[in-house]
């Protein structure tokens, strides 16, 4: 960098030791991906999640058919409901 030039996303913070600590926020690009990602990690926690209780529902109640319609198991009705 040049002398007297100072960075735009250049941040310092100050601890409550005192310890200046410089570090340089991410540009917005990097910073959306990053959301991104992490909205791709909690849609597939969500979805196992989800996957798992509608397995342990279906083994729970032990019923081959709902009562709703009789074509799907009364978890995934529920599940389907809830989605």
């Amino acid at each position: 960098m040049k002398p007297g030039f100072t960075d735009r996303r250049s941040r310092e913070l100050v601890t409550p030791e005192g310890i200046a600590l410089t570090f340089r926020v991410a540009s917005r690009g990097a910073r959306a991906g990053a959301l991104i990602l992490d909205f791709v990690i909690l849609f597939v926690i969500a979805f196992a999640v989800t996957a798992l209780l509608m397995y342990m529902a279906s083994g729970l109640f032990g019923a081959d058919t709902c009562s709703c319609c009789g074509h799907c198991s009364g978890s995934s009705c529920g599940t389907a409901i809830s989605w």
